[in-house]
């Protein structure tokens, strides 16, 4: 299927908030609206159930037409090729940031077997508390998610009805016991908080809303009731119940099952928030969204020196204008590495590949 253009400015959308919550470093405190910032870590629950449509929609059938062993092997040299030299470049910088005490975001644990864990992408499952580039652990999550993707097309895409909206309302669950049992803010236990970002909390809240994710693409291409979603007032009404439930870290289930809704119905492309969406400024996070996602934290110590410089100097707002530096300067470093390190990386990978296994075809 082609490019769902508003599903790419909606990643777009949610890496920029992502970065402007940890650039920001505002609290709960502050009134609204910027008391949002602080609920920014819900656009990682948005990205992983987006994650999950997408690769349904895009693997559903060539899973299903190649052989088992073959389809697994595209898929999993695909999303190595889609998700690692970039976090393996940044995961590396960071560990020189940490081990120079120029970085301390999350104060992650940066020895060399940490380090091992992080290139490995099991930190999060495996080695909790460690992950060097602070957005990393997601990554981590996402990796086991399409580790067990093959199995999960199975239980959710290739069985009947009744038993994938099991399948998916065990997902929901698992994100509630998350929630209830790990969920953190700032530190401080928060039940009812899908914000927990290691060990087993964080495998819970990401696989599961990767699940809801491909049961979504589900209802999407099977269920022509759903249609309904895309109408431009439901859209609108369900981003306004976003915004208020935002309000309570208590009702983030609530949110998870809204942004489903909500995704759903962008897909359609047929409504004011889609075409917003598809704009072309948006379009443009989207395709850069990866990056966005894990430079960003790269640039906290030029964030701090130059809020230093700036309050040193008796500029006005010194902190707001620093943000705002170093978003501008995100935005440039993610184009930098999108054109440089991501695609000329997946291709280089992609064609080796290729290449190794029309070897080995040729000698087997």
């Amino acid at each position: 299927m082609h490019e769902i253009r508003s599903l790419t400015g909606l990643r777009g959308l949610s890496a920029t908030l992502v970065m402007l919550d940890h650039y920001s470093a505002i609290d709960f405190s502050q009134p609204f609206p910027m008391n949002m910032l602080p609920h920014m870590y819900l656009a990682v629950d948005m990205f992983m159930m987006l994650s999950g449509f997408i690769l349904a929609m895009t693997y559903e059938d060539r899973l299903r037409h190649l052989p088992a062993g073959k389809g697994c092997r595209l898929f999993l040299v695909r999303r190595v090729a889609r998700l690692y030299p970039l976090y393996a470049l940044t995961t590396i910088v960071c560990f020189g940031l940490c081990r120079t005490g120029w970085l301390t975001f999350l104060d992650p644990d940066s020895s060399v077997v940490a380090l091992v864990a992080n290139l490995l992408l099991v930190q999060t499952w495996l080695w909790p508390g460690s992950s060097l580039n602070g957005p990393g652990w997601s990554i981590s999550t996402e990796w086991l998610a399409n580790l067990t993707f093959p199995g999960l097309v199975l239980v959710i895409l290739g069985t009947s009805p009744t038993r994938a909206a099991w399948v998916a309302g065990a997902g929901l669950g698992i994100v509630a016991v998350s929630a209830l049992a790990f969920g953190q803010l700032f530190d401080v236990p928060s039940p009812g908080a899908v914000n927990t970002i290691t060990g087993p909390g964080a495998v819970g809240r990401c696989m599961g809303e990767f699940v809801i994710g491909m049961y979504c693409w589900r209802l999407r291409s099977r269920s022509p009731g759903v249609r309904v979603l895309g109408r431009s007032e439901l859209q609108l009404g369900l981003i306004l119940l976003l915004l208020l439930v935002m309000q309570d870290t208590r009702l983030d289930l609530f949110f998870v099952i809204l942004c489903a809704l909500l995704l759903i119905g962008v897909s359609f492309e047929i409504s004011i928030v889609s075409t917003v969406l598809r704009s072309a400024p948006l379009a443009f996070l989207g395709r850069i969204s990866y990056s966005i996602y894990l430079v960003h934290i790269t640039l906290l110590p030029v964030r701090d020196g130059l809020a230093r410089t700036l309050n040193e100097i008796g500029v006005p707002n010194a902190w707001c204008s620093a943000v705002l530096c170093c978003a501008v300067l995100t935005l440039l470093l993610a184009t930098l590495t999108r054109r440089y390190v991501e695609r000329p990386a997946q291709t280089l990978i992609l064609s080796w590949c290729e290449e190794r296994g029309v070897n080995m075809a040729r000698a087997g």
